[in-house]
């Protein structure tokens, strides 16, 4: 297991594929703040009500307004191509799913395990999870290419 991070470190990881095997895991840990949902709607262009007026997201049943799903993409990115697998990481696909929603002011914990090792393909499969205590905000798998 690679230790949990508070955050994603500055340096990436160096991991060649003979060092990513099956079960090795790592984790961050984030806490959503309104700068981080605000660069993103920046950046993304994304302004529907659901993520900007609060009224609007309380009217169609939620607690506040929603975080962008790809932001947390964005954290999820952020901690594969730093830690796990680190620097090699070459993105093939992505497959999530976002089961609950995340609002500002939430605290996470984003969690990567390589669930399959493809040595002659240079491939590693990883279970992600994102959960805030016991619930779950995202889940799936991403495929990685690792170079070199």
């Amino acid at each position: 297991m690679i230790p949990p991070n508070a955050r994603i470190p500055d340096t990436p990881n160096d991991n060649k594929i003979d060092e990513l095997p099956v079960g090795v895991e790592t984790s961050v840990y984030w806490t959503v703040n309104a700068d981080d949902l605000n660069m993103f709607i920046n950046l993304s262009g994304d302004k529907n009500p659901l993520h900007i007026d609060e009224q609007y997201a309380v009217q169609n049943g939620f607690e506040s307004t929603v975080v962008h799903g790809f932001l947390i993409c964005a954290k999820i990115s952020g901690l594969i191509g730093m830690l796990l697998p680190g620097q090699r990481c070459l993105l093939v696909s992505e497959e999530l799913e976002f089961p609950n929603p995340l609002y500002v002011k939430d605290h996470v914990e984003i969690c990567a395990r390589i669930k399959e090792r493809h040595y002659d393909l240079k491939l590693v499969k990883l279970k992600i999870l994102v959960k805030k205590g016991s619930i779950t905000v995202a889940r799936g798998n991403i495929i990685c290419k690792i170079l070199f």
